[in-house]
């Protein structure tokens, strides 16, 4: 006997420090019918049904407990990770009454039986009316019981006691949870190892970002010095495409650089004239609107649908207008048969020449943008897209549209535009300005 409790203690022991005790040591029950019979065995891992022993009723059995011990709730279960189940299997070999929990499976099953069937549930698990199944509770789970009738004597005289109504309440235990202080749980959330690793990878994407912004900037440069020499080639050669396609790289690579200085503003200035006149109208302005006016559909809408997104190149004096300064008009004579067409801007660039030299006419390239029919004063009014408004400052765009390179005054003219929109390197670039001159510079 001695023997064998040894060797069900090392077995329990052992159990206990493998965390396998819920599956390897057994836990008896006893559950009581409403008959007077029992039924007893060892309880499972999942439920199970027992019967009675004298009526056959089917009795609810509850599964082993897996949770560790509690104060109410005992279990075979040991708590406090490995050292806890250490500490468990060492009191279970030396024979300590509180190693399997408080009263381990026995006691819980003679807890169940003496409650006198309290606690358990209606239910009709064999199939035939009438039965009931008795729940057995968790070994350590309190049950409540009625209160004892105190019992009279045979020929005591019972006092009449007028029927009080009672209000039973249902007892309900309700879990304690530990109340968790707000510098405790960011001592949890922000802990040193997280500090540690989220310092890291931003450590890690802010090199990752630089490595990359150096590589662009890198390949910007080299860009930059590579098509200086293919947009001057283009320019010599009078090939449109070829430099637009050279000046959209250049200007690319100036704006990873953040370059805004006067080379890089010449080479978006000269882009843009490139786009202008790669797409100049080809439509006969006046004829279009006489049209409208021959038909007498002469309305904003229907103007303003012929007119708009067409780009031209003008070649005119600009004059302010005498109720609002800040509106530009060309000096055109326009005439579109019994009305006059006024052609209104209120572009910076255009405002910049015009108060440089008031006299001087402007050779710039832009869109139109809307019509607007003024019948009082009998004059179709043309409104310039501001934002599509370029000044042409270079012989290869000027010759493209239609002006002649050789012409004297318009070489002059595009010197003077260039020089009041700022885009000269004579005065920045000093002797060096032929080796400084960006793609887009005039050869």
């Amino acid at each position: 006997m001695a023997m064998s409790g040894l060797g069900d203690r090392i077995l329990r022991a052992k159990a206990k420090l493998f965390g396998t005790a819920a599956q390897e040591i057994p836990v008896p029950f006893e559950v009581y019918c409403e008959c007077g019979g029992r039924a007893a065995g060892i309880r499972r891992v999942s439920y199970q049904v027992a019967d009675c022993s004298d009526c056959g009723r089917m009795l609810y059995v509850l599964p082993v407990n897996p949770y560790p011990a509690t104060r109410r709730v005992p279990s075979e279960v040991a708590t406090g990770g490995f050292a806890g189940r250490a500490a468990a299997a060492v009191r279970e070999l030396a024979g300590d009454s509180s190693a399997g929990g408080v009263g381990g499976g026995a006691a819980s099953g003679k807890r169940s039986a003496e409650s006198g069937g309290v606690g358990r549930e209606a239910v009709s698990g064999s199939g035939k009316p009438g039965r009931r199944a008795a729940v057995s509770l968790p070994s350590g789970v309190p049950v409540l019981s009625a209160p004892a009738v105190p019992t009279v004597p045979a020929g005591a005289q019972v006092p009449q006691v007028a029927a009080q109504p009672v209000q039973q309440q249902a007892v309900q235990a309700l879990p304690v949870l530990p109340q968790v202080s707000l510098a405790v749980r960011l001592r949890r959330i922000f802990s040193p190892v997280r500090l540690l690793v989220t310092a890291s990878l931003l450590l890690l994407c802010l090199t990752v970002w630089w490595m990359v912004q150096q590589r662009r900037q890198d390949v910007a440069r080299r860009v930059w010095r590579q098509q200086q020499d293919a947009v001057q080639q283009a320019m010599q050669a009078g090939d449109l495409s070829q430099l637009t396609a050279s000046l959209e790289r250049v200007v690319e690579a100036a704006g990873i650089l953040g370059r805004r200085d006067t080379e890089a503003l010449r080479a978006e200035s000269l882009l843009r004239q490139c786009r202008a006149v790669n797409h100049l109208s080809q439509l006969d302005l006046v004829s279009s609107l006489q049209q409208l006016a021959d038909e007498n559909r002469l309305t904003d809408e229907r103007v303003t649908a012929e007119v708009r997104g067409l780009v031209f190149v003008f070649e005119a004096g600009l004059k302010p207008l005498a109720d609002n300064g800040g509106v530009l008009e060309l000096d055109l004579p326009l005439q579109a048969g019994v009305w006059r067409v006024r052609i209104l801007t209120e572009a910076q660039s255009l405002r910049q020449l015009q108060s440089a030299a008031p006299q001087r006419p402007i050779l710039f390239a832009a869109a139109l943008r809307a019509g607007r029919v003024d019948q009082p004063a009998g004059s179709l009014q043309l409104l310039l897209d501001d934002s599509s408004v370029v000044v042409l400052t270079e012989a290869v765009t000027a010759g493209a549209a239609g002006y002649s390179a050789a012409d004297a005054s318009v070489a002059e003219l595009l010197r003077q535009q260039e020089q009041s929109l700022g885009l000269s390197t004579a005065g920045v670039g000093g002797a060096g300005e032929a080796e400084s001159e960006p793609g887009g510079a005039k050869p």
